[in-house]
C-alpha cells in the first residue's frame, strides 16, 4: 500500500474509536494530568498542529534545533531541546553531564566505568522520580540527612567523580533543604552543573521563566500545559544542551546534519535512540507551549471553578458530606475537597472511590484517609463534572 494522503480530516469525519473496538472503558479523569491516565487532553490547536506536521517530512535534527531555539527565546535561556517527556529530559541531561560531546563516551552509555558518573542529591529531596537520574548509568550520592542539608554538607558530597548535582523544585520546600540558588552556588564553586527537575512548575508564567533560568539544565513536562505527554523540555547552558543533542536519538546516526553526513558518517550510537520524539508530537508540543503563553489564565482557572461548582451543587444536601474549594500553589491553582463523616455515612473515601471506578464510564478521584476525596478539574469538561457529581451523589447516598 502506498503512502496515504495525510491531510486534515474533513468536517464531520472522525477516526476509528479504538477504545470501543478494544473494549477499553473510558475514564473521567479527576486526578489531573496523570501519566497513568494518558496525560492531558489536547486542544484543537494542538491537534491541528500535529495534523499539519503529518503532511510532510523534515530532517529531525533541524526541527529539534529550530524548536529548541524557539523555546529558549520564550523562556529567556541560552538553549533548549525537546525530549521524550520530563524523564527523558532528566536522563539525557545526566548523560550530557557525564559525556559532554565526547563520542567515545557517548557510545559507551550506560557503561560509565571511569567517567564522572555520580549525581549528588540532598537526601531530604529523594523522591519517586530520582531514579531518572540513574538511567544513563549514573549513581546517586546523598548529601545531608533526612531532615535537611547545609551548604557544607552539600560541598562535602561533591567529589572528583561528581558529574552534576540534582535538584527537585518544590512548591513547599522546607527551610532545611537548600534552595536552588544556594545549591547552584555551592555546585558552581566546585565546577559542577546543576540539573533541576521542575516538571510541573509552569505557572505563573514569570515563575515558569524563573525556574527555567535557575540551573544549568532544567527539565519540564509538557503534558502539564496540555501537550502530548510524550513531550518534555530541557533547557539551560548552550554547551550542555549541545551535549544533550549529541546524546539524543538523531545522534545515533550522525552528530552532523545533512544527507551526505547521515549516509556516510560512522554511527555515533547514542543511547538516546531509545527516546525518540516524532515530528507530529513535537509540533503539538510547540502549539501547546504557544497557547500556554498566550491564553487568559484567569479564564482558565474560572473554568475549573465552574466544573467544581456543578459538582458541589450535585452534592448539596447529602447528609454527612461537605465540600470546599481550596486555592493551591500548583499550576491548576484550585482543588475541590469533599469531606466525609465516614462513621455516620457508613462508607469511607476509599470505598466511594472504588465504586466510582467500578462504573461506566470509570471515574478516578484521589482519596486520603477515610474521610477526604480530592477532585481536580483541569482535565475535565463541564459534562464530565455533571456526570461525576451525579455519580458521586448516588454513591454517597447508597448504603
Amino acid at each position: 500500500m502506498g503512502l496515504q494522503d495525510p491531510s486534515p480530516e474533513t468536517e464531520g469525519e472522525q477516526g476509528a474509536d479504538y477504545y470501543s473496538k478494544l473494549g477499553v472503558r473510558r475514564v473521567i479523569n479527576a486526578w489531573g494530568s496523570s501519566t497513568v491516565l494518558g496525560g492531558s487532553a489536547s486542544s484543537r490547536e494542538v491537534v491541528l498542529a500535529m495534523e499539519q506536521a503529518n503532511t510532510g517530512f523534515v530532517e529531525m535534527d533541524e526541527l529539534l534545533r529550530r524548536s529548541g531555539d524557539y523555546v529558549a527565546d520564550v523562556l529567556g535561556v541560552e538553549a533548549a531541546y525537546v525530549t521524550a517527556g520530563a524523564a527523558g529530559a532528566i536522563a539525557l541531561g545526566v548523560a550530557a553531564c557525564m559525556t559532554g560531546v565526547d563520542e567515545e563516551k557517548i557510545r559507551r552509555i550506560p557503561d560509565t566505568a571511569g567517567m564522572k558518573n555520580e549525581i549528588v542529591i540532598q537526601k531530604a529531596q529523594r523522591y519517586r522520580y530520582d531514579r531518572c537520574f540513574t538511567m544513563p548509568g549514573a549513581r546517586l550520592v546523598e548529601a545531608g540527612d533526612a531532615s535537611g542539608c547545609t551548604k557544607e554538607q552539600l560541598a562535602a558530597a561533591i567529589g572528583p567523580r561528581t558529574a552534576a548535582v540534582a535538584y527537585q523544585v518544590q512548591y513547599d520546600r522546607a527551610d532545611s533543604v537548600l534552595s536552588v540558588e544556594d545549591t547552584a552556588a555551592v555546585a558552581h564553586d566546585h565546577g559542577t552543573p546543576v540539573i533541576s527537575d521542575a516538571a510541573p512548575h509552569i505557572y505563573p508564567l514569570d515563575y515558569f521563566r524563573r525556574n527555567a533560568q535557575a540551573a544549568d539544565l532544567v527539565c519540564f513536562s509538557a503534558k502539564y500545559f496540555r501537550a502530548p505527554q510524550t513531550i518534555g523540555i530541557i533547557c539551560g547552558r548552550r554547551d550542555l544542551i549541545d551535549a544533550v543533542r549529541a546524546n539524543g536519538f538523531t545522534a545515533y546516526h550522525a552528530k552532523e546534519t545533512g544527507v551526505v553526513e547521515a549516509m556516510t558518517k560512522f554511527p555515533a550510537g547514542a543511547w538516546g535512540r531509545t527516546m525518540k520524539v516524532d515530528r507530529q508530537a513535537l509540533a503539538g508540543g510547540l502549539a501547546a507551549f504557544d497557547s500556554w503563553f498566550s491564553m487568559d489564565h484567569e479564564d482558565r482557572i474560572l473554568g475549573y471553578r465552574a466544573v467544581m461548582a456543578a459538582i458541589q451543587d450535585a452534592l448539596a444536601g447529602v447528609p454527612h458530606v461537605k465540600s470546599e474549594v481550596l486555592n493551591v500553589p500548583n499550576f491548576w491553582q484550585v482543588e475541590l475537597n469533599v469531606y466525609l463523616d465516614s462513621p455516620a455515612l457508613g462508607k469511607t473515601a476509599e470505598q466511594a472511590a472504588a465504586e466510582l471506578d467500578a462504573g461506566d464510564p470509570r471515574i478516578w478521584v484521589a482519596f486520603f484517609g477515610d474521610d477526604r476525596i480530592l477532585i481536580k478539574t483541569n482535565t475535565m469538561t463541564e459534562e464530565d463534572g455533571r456526570i461525576l457529581g451525579d455519580r458521586l451523589r448516588a454513591v454517597l447516598t447508597r448504603s
